[in-house]
């Protein structure tokens, strides 16, 4: 079976004529008619009923039609893809990206871009946690993602720090606040979705809550605070959120309000993580690129925010204690 005979049989389903069919795809009516007798005799089936009057597809073919269009999109995006590296000949590094780092990504890739105009950039969405283990098996090259992470055998630069903010009504006695701390917001419901949905933010907010001798006042939901349910959680007073500054993309939302808090452990390490094995100058060369950007940034800025290798081990409560959000 080859895609040319998917396609013919997608083109005379639709047209219901050989004739039309062959015009649609620049062939000749026997060619599709052949092609299509093909298919129907590699799989055993009999796709379409031939009359004086036309063609009709039968109860197999109509089965088919679906799984067929589904067939040429997935070859149609292979050979994109395909594209895509050849025109690239200079090399291709597959990115692990987790959620809500576009920004990120973005200040990496006008970086890398001025260094290296002839190499590809796939971006993969993936959790932090699954990155690491992307990159051990070799199915990526480069991840962005968010400290804390099992980092043993591979190299991590810290790029930046992300703060952690709280997400209020905007009937909030705080709403009109720049910052607040997590004490002053003690009293308040803490909706909170299941660790699985993002256990680095979940983590975070039961550290922040310990560090500060609190003990949250959780309601559980499986609205996460980016989205409209969670915004229709805030807004109507079912509680607060905590959560990551860069996933807070609504801060004029109307009913909502996003705060940072201030709290000195309040950020988390956003980090470039690859394998300390690499050797391609292709890959090393996006890692360069990506710590250029940012120390450039930090240069630019009011405050400075080192780049630095972070070690495999934990940083130490003391270490934490310096962050500085963004």
């Amino acid at each position: 079976m080859e895609v040319r005979h998917i396609q013919a049989f997608i083109a005379v389903a639709e047209e219901l004529s050989l004739r039309r069919a062959g015009r649609r795809l620049g062939v000749s009516q026997a060619s599709i008619s052949r092609q299509v007798q093909q298919l129907e005799q590699e799989l055993g089936l009999t796709l379409f009923l031939r009359r004086r009057d036309g063609i009709e597809l039968t109860h197999q073919g109509t089965l088919m039609i679906d799984q067929a269009m589904r067939l040429t999109s997935a070859a149609a995006e292979f050979a994109d893809h395909m594209k895509t590296v050849e025109a690239h000949r200079r090399g291709v590094v597959r990115l692990g990206i987790a959620w809500g780092l576009w920004d990120a990504v973005n200040r990496i890739r006008a970086r890398h871009q001025s260094r290296a105009t002839g190499v590809a950039v796939l971006g993969h969405d993936m959790p932090s946690w699954n990155q690491v283990e992307a990159l051990r098996q070799r199915r990526m090259d480069v991840g962005l993602l968010r400290l804390p992470a099992d980092t043993r055998e591979l190299q991590c630069a810290v790029l930046y720090n992300e703060c952690v903010v709280a997400v209020l009504p905007s009937s909030h006695p705080l709403a009109g606040r720049s910052s607040v701390r997590l004490g002053e917001l003690a009293s308040d419901r803490l909706l909170l979705h299941d660790r699985d949905h993002a256990p680095i933010i979940y983590d975070k907010i039961f550290e922040l809550y310990s560090a500060a001798g609190l003990t949250p006042h959780i309601v559980a939901t499986s609205a996460s605070p980016a989205s409209p349910g969670g915004m229709i959680n805030v807004a109507s007073g079912k509680g607060i959120y905590i959560g990551l500054g860069s996933l807070m993309t609504m801060k004029d939302a109307p009913g909502i309000t996003v705060v940072r808090l201030e709290d000195p452990q309040a950020a988390l390490q956003g980090c470039l993580v690859w394998r300390s094995s690499e050797t391609s100058p292709t890959v090393l060369g996006f890692v360069d690129a990506a710590r250029e950007a940012f120390a450039t940034k930090a240069a630019s800025g009011p405050k400075r925010t080192p780049v630095r290798r972070a070690a495999s081990k934990p940083r130490s409560a003391r270490s934490r204690r310096r962050l500085s959000s963004p």
